[in-house]
């Protein structure tokens, strides 16, 4: 029995693995050759990538990037009218963004979501680059003004030596602190690229070393031209009409 087990396995093996191979070779061939219908159209070899995801991002997002850019427009048209005059090359970016929204919106209004969304992201772009340039202007203000602030106060302090502190001094100093604060907040949210949220804590900080300048003046005439002086800063700010005068009737 094993005799004629190991006769038929000696017998047919060779002629079994021929086949196999004979087999896999059709196979390979077939597989790495060209097929006869090689020239067809491949629709997995000729695959393009489509817009089809981006369409669906611009759908969701569209609206809120519309409103943000209108915002933005309409705060920087306010810095503009107010500031503009002595901020270098701002008029140009601000009606440069303006243009680019009214294309996006006529691609809104034409159908074309994706070129209006995309004409939008190029909006808001622009828009912080107006941002930045009025930034680096309130950080040069701001930074006048405390340095005005904080030779002032030296002088009372030192006129006031050897007593004790007035309620002047006491006020000066805690705006000078939270003007700071204020200006390094602005700061770190230009780091993190938000020029358009940093504003209102510039003008937070400018608002408030005016008026430690403007309140650590010996008398009222001195106080009024610091406030005449930095007007149009506090315009800015929305603080109009002026003079502040927040120590008024405060006594020292």
């Amino acid at each position: 029995m094993m005799k004629l087990f190991t006769s038929f396995a000696y017998n047919h093996f060779p002629e079994w693995a021929a086949s196999f191979t004979l087999i896999f070779a059709i196979s390979a061939t077939v597989v790495s050759g060209e097929s006869p219908s090689a020239s067809r159209s491949d629709p997995v070899r000729e695959f393009e990538g489509s817009d089809y995801l981006d369409r669906q991002i611009a759908s969701k997002k569209i609206d809120g990037l519309r409103n943000i850019v209108e915002v933005d427009l309409v705060r920087l048209g306010r810095m503009m009218e107010v500031l503009g005059s002595d901020v270098s090359g701002a008029n140009v970016k601000y009606e440069e963004t303006a243009a680019v929204f009214k294309k996006a919106i006529d691609a809104y209004y034409s159908g074309q979501l994706l070129e209006s969304y995309y004409l939008l992201r190029d909006a808001r772009r622009r828009a912080f680059e107006v941002y930045a340039s009025f930034n680096a202007q309130y950080e040069n203000k701001v930074a006048e003004i405390l340095g005005k602030t904080t030779a002032a106060l030296v002088d009372r302090e030192l006129a006031e030596a050897g007593r004790a502190k007035s309620r002047t001094v006491k006020e000066t100093r805690h705006r000078i602190d939270v003007a700071r604060r204020q200006l390094l907040t602005a700061q770190r949210l230009i780091a993190n690229e938000r020029p358009d949220a940093a504003v209102q804590h510039f003008r937070n900080a400018t608002v408030l070393a005016v008026i430690a300048l403007a309140e650590v003046q010996k008398d009222d005439q001195q106080k009024d031209q610091v406030y005449e002086q930095y007007k149009k800063e506090l315009k800015d700010a929305g603080y109009n009409p002026y003079p502040l005068r927040p120590d008024k009737d405060v006594k020292n």
